[in-house]
């Protein structure tokens, strides 16, 4: 469900979300968050000042009492995501039904996974900074050999989404170089090629075609699509992030 939230009861008092910087107003919205963003959410974050606010400021002691019980019976994340969303009563069964089937996954999946998937929202919602320090601990920590060299190649072209995003294309490269040689994804590569040209780093373009061999069908989609930025600003130097992401944001991770 999507659109006008219509609210059983709206408080005038916000209650702060820091990961992708909002406030919500009502029980409906935070149900909308969790269902949303599954991935944002650890067990930190049903704390005491959230549990007040939905008892207090809302005035959902029910719903509150709930998420105690829930946490002193030692109730897990999925519990607790679902008893929330489902006590709102804000979406259909059909939706809960897709809910729990991405709970299901969630459950199922590593810490690193779930790391990177929280990474991967952040960006989505270009929460730049938060989203980089998600993939730079991934790769602080030990590779987790369960997890494939296209996983590990994604968050190296994440990370140089970010920094093309904000204009760092000597990093931002060096970023989608590594992302290539794990994944050898042509996406990762064509990112490679764009960032260069942005970057009108002529040295480093002639080095990496030769070194990736790149075909002349991609050169030429690169060059046209430099070509149409070019024609559609006036000031190509302070082209904003959001022309930018158009040129190289084409990804979507399914990881």
């Amino acid at each position: 469900m999507s659109g006008l939230i219509i609210c059983s009861k709206q408080s005038n008092l916000p209650y702060y979300i820091k990961d992708i910087d909002i406030n919500i107003y009502s029980i409906e919205e935070l149900s909308y968050y969790l269902y949303n963003h599954v991935y944002l959410v650890d067990e930190d974050f049903f704390s005491e000042s959230l549990i007040n606010y939905i008892e207090n400021v809302l005035d959902q002691k029910l719903i509150a009492n709930g998420i105690r019980q829930a946490k002193t019976h030692k109730g897990g994340l999925v519990e607790l995501i679902s008893f929330v969303v489902k006590a709102a009563s804000y979406y259909s069964e059909r939706e809960l039904a897709k809910l729990q089937k991405e709970l299901d996954l969630l459950g199922n999946k590593s810490g690193i996974e779930r790391l990177k998937a929280k990474g991967d929202i952040l960006l989505s919602c270009k929460k730049y900074r938060n989203a980089f320090e998600c993939y730079k601990y991934i790769l602080l920590k030990k590779r987790d050999q369960n997890l494939s060299s296209e996983f590990y190649g994604n968050i190296y072209n994440n990370l140089g989404i970010i920094c093309a995003n904000m204009f760092k294309y000597k990093d931002a490269g060096n970023y989608f170089r590594q992302g290539y040689k794990l994944s050898r994804s042509l996406v990762v590569l064509k990112h490679l090629i764009l960032t260069n040209m942005l970057a009108d780093n002529q040295a480093e373009l002639e080095k990496d075609i030769l070194q990736f061999k790149v075909s002349d069908e991609m050169m030429e989609e690169c060059r046209g699509r430099i070509e149409n930025a070019k024609a559609d600003s006036e000031d190509w130097l302070n082209l904003d992030s959001d022309e930018i992401e158009m040129m190289i944001h084409e990804y979507r991770s399914d990881n």
